[in-house]
């Protein structure tokens, strides 16, 4: 099985690492370079919905969106700190899935209509990814070691990228 999650999950941190790396002058390429991650996100998530539907339909269930079972699909589990108990465990669901397409849409939505910001766009654009990655991570993560960071990034003030940017 393709690692789908993982790199649906972790391409807006790649994303914004790219943006982070370009010249704060090159404007035009930071905003097109954050436009092209947030597409290729809401392509994977795409091909996720259509990979799902196939696999659900193999499994013979009846209502659209349901997993087999009651299970997760595209599971992926990695053991991060054994000695502990903590894992890397993701797995995508019906709701997970209409979720994740959503938020990659709404990412291409929120890049697009801010082409107009004029003030720290490398900064604007690193954080928009940041946020992707926290709000995609967020919907896929079984683990509660993971599933805390992705929650409990929203509660430190220092991540809000409107703090930063101010008008």
């Amino acid at each position: 099985m393709s690692p789908i999650l993982s790199i649906i999950i972790f391409l807006p941190l790649l994303g914004g690492i790219v943006v982070l790396l370009i010249p704060k002058e090159r404007v035009q390429v930071i905003r097109w370079t954050a436009v092209g991650f947030a597409a290729l996100g809401l392509l994977l998530a795409l091909i996720l919905i259509l990979l799902y539907a196939q696999a659900n339909i193999t499994s013979t269930s009846q209502v659209i969106g349901s997993a087999p079972n009651g299970t997760f699909l595209f599971n992926e589990q990695v053991s991060w700190i054994p000695a502990i108990g903590i894992n890397y465990s993701v797995g995508v669901d019906g709701i997970s899935l209409f979720l994740v397409a959503l938020t990659a849409l709404l990412t291409l939505v929120c890049i697009a209509a801010s082409f107009s910001i004029e003030l720290k766009v490398k900064n604007l654009y690193g954080l928009h990814a940041a946020a992707g990655l926290r709000h995609t991570g967020r919907v896929f993560v079984h683990e509660s070691v993971p599933v805390l960071y992705f929650l409990g990034s929203d509660a430190d003030p220092r991540l809000f990228p409107g703090r930063r940017l101010g008008r």
